[in-house]
């Protein structure tokens, strides 16, 4: 039987994905990436401000609060940046930038939480950091417009905001957790914006659509993410849902009549094998 964290993994992958997809399909005709990206904050912390009259749970202390504030700074830099590299880059191409997290989670999960794990995980990763880089395309993999620069800092941030949700696990609910997680972006992106009023009216009137339905997507990745950190190693988690970036292939196979080369095909068979070392 398939355990809780697998299935959990496997489905925030799915809804990433479409996050993704989202994403880059809006923000690729030049939109206000920061506008956009505290709408659809403000929707997220909105939904978790109401989960928490029904899954509260937070153990207090100083240090706690900190790290709470610390997941939302780290949040903030990861979303300011996700952004910024949809609206320069291709997502084929920042998706080889961005699986550098495949690396630097089990890294920081060692450093910070002192996880460690058996041989066959980090076999997995390997694999897994093969297959995704031989199925997604390297083509067009140079500077543009700044656009690697923001995917790289993206995958420190995101990947250290993976290792901290897992460490606040320990002492506070999923609600708790991701209301943290949105809130203080919600905060602290207005004073990256000049002329924030105007901008953020405008990208309300002429994208409140979009942004409300990439901040659904994402709830549902950050949701089952979040129960999944609770009974599961972060970098056996990230693995697994890093793995189904691969539907980016498929997506682009079934729906856009892409072909699918041979490497890709032999990328994706070493995606399948990194997942069963995985798990």
């Amino acid at each position: 039987m398939l355990e809780h964290w697998f299935l959990l993994a496997l489905a925030a992958g799915v809804f990433s994905v479409l996050f993704n997809t989202l994403n880059r399909h809006h923000l690729q005709k030049g939109n206000d990436s920061t506008a956009y990206a505290w709408w659809f904050e403000f929707y997220r912390a909105c939904f978790f401000a109401v989960f928490l009259f029904f899954d509260f749970q937070f153990s207090f202390s100083w240090q706690n609060l900190i790290a709470l504030l610390i997941l939302g700074c780290s949040e903030f830099i990861a979303v300011y940046c996700f952004m910024k590299m949809h609206s320069r880059m291709n997502l084929s191409v920042s998706s080889v930038v961005t699986q550098l997290r495949i690396f630097l989670v089990p890294l920081m999960a060692f450093l910070f939480l002192g996880e460690l794990l058996a041989p066959n995980v980090y076999m997995g990763i390997g694999l897994l950091a093969v297959g995704l880089w031989l199925t997604v395309s390297l083509a067009g993999l140079r500077d543009t417009n700044g656009g690697i620069k923001y995917a790289l800092v993206f995958a420190v941030a995101s990947a250290f905001s993976s290792v901290l949700t897992k460490y606040v696990s320990g002492f506070a609910s999923v609600s708790v957790i991701m209301f943290a997680f949105s809130a203080v972006p919600v905060i602290l992106l207005p004073f990256f914006m000049n002329k924030r009023r105007g901008r953020l009216l405008h990208s309300f009137i002429n994208y409140k659509e979009k942004s409300f339905f990439a901040a659904l997507a994402n709830i549902g990745t950050l949701l089952l993410l979040g129960y999944a950190y609770k009974v599961g190693s972060v970098t056996q988690i990230t693995g697994v849902f890093l793995s189904m970036f691969v539907g980016n292939v498929l997506i682009g196979t079934l729906f856009m009549k892409e072909k699918l080369s041979i490497k890709q095909v032999v990328g994706m068979l070493l995606v399948l094998l990194a997942i069963a070392l995985l798990y």
